[in-house]
């Protein structure tokens, strides 16, 4: 099955698309793809303001409508590989200090820097991948003990969030975060990919099968590897609130939001769209489209 070039095009990849006359930007979402297409989310035009709209589709083995990008509309590809390289010596030194450091396997750009969009309150948008994530938890927590890691303007990062009113806009968690923080004072948003290759899923062979939307309260356990990485995984339990969850199924929450990075084993109210695994026989919650993550008693 040919990829025309996006064999490494997987979460955050940015792809320039020619729609309706129009040149855009935008990110690639997932690593689960219908055939001969990618699932996107509209980022920015050339001149590096809002992108022109585009429609949606539904696609049978995703289960949801999503933007889509056939190959034949991408024009160009900002691999994030090649993006780091091209963009290197414009990053802050405190970046390239801590490429030179964390233990990954593999780096890349995406985000403002990627396109040349870059302000001065911008933040420094990494994808990386490593063979052993806990290596890097394990570093990246050293860092934020010695001071080097420390979240450095966190009303900055609640106030991109103002249309969320959710768990992870409150300056608790943002302040403890990991994958959206500073380093040495130059704000960065981490992406530490679980692959760095896509999957293709036909339309007519469902892979996960949409139930639809909930709300439930459930514990849950937080795993600090799993809920750093992109997507990040959490495992609910003592679910209530769905009549489709039953007492011993094994459900999770997924997120691709860097704002769902790093949650605290507790008691959440979460929402979004569930979905049956249907490879793996369990659950997933994902309220990245429609919902959201309350921590309660905060």
């Amino acid at each position: 099955m040919a990829w025309k070039g996006l064999g490494s095009c997987v979460d955050g990849c940015i792809v320039v698309l020619s729609v309706s006359g129009s040149i855009l930007y935008a990110y690639v979402k997932g690593y689960l793809h219908p055939d001969h297409a990618l699932v996107v989310q509209p980022y920015r035009a050339p001149d590096c303001r809002s992108p022109p709209s585009m429609p949606v589709r539904y696609v049978d083995c995703i289960g949801r409508s999503v933007h889509m990008a056939r190959y034949s509309s991408v024009v160009e590809v900002f691999e994030p590989g090649s993006a780091l390289a091209g963009a290197y010596e414009r990053l802050p030194d405190p970046i390239k200090e801590m490429l030179d450091k964390a233990p990954v396997d593999w780096a890349g750009l995406t985000g403002s820097y990627a396109v040349g969009c870059e302000g001065r309150e911008s933040d420094v948008d990494l994808i990386v991948y490593s063979r052993e994530p806990e290596r890097l938890l394990g570093w990246l927590q050293r860092e934020r003990g010695r001071g080097v890691v420390r979240q450095c303007k966190p009303q900055r990062v609640i106030s991109k969030r103002r249309d969320r009113r959710d768990y992870a806009i409150t300056p608790q968690h943002v302040i403890s975060s990991l994958v959206e923080s500073c380093y040495r004072g130059v704000p960065y948003t981490l992406k530490i990919l679980r692959r760095l290759s896509p999957r293709h899923c036909m339309e007519r062979s469902p892979i996960q099968i949409p139930l639809g939307r909930v709300r439930i309260r459930a514990d849950l356990e937080a795993d600090p590897v799993e809920s750093i990485l992109t997507p990040a995984r959490y495992r609910l339990e003592n679910a209530s609130g769905s009549r489709v969850l039953k007492d011993g199924d094994t459900v999770f929450l997924e997120s691709f939001r860097t704002r769902y990075a790093g949650l605290r084993s507790g008691s959440y109210i979460v929402e979004g769209e569930l979905f049956l695994d249907v490879e793996n026989n369990f659950f997933i919650i994902s309220p990245d489209l429609a919902g959201g993550v309350w921590r309660v008693g905060e």
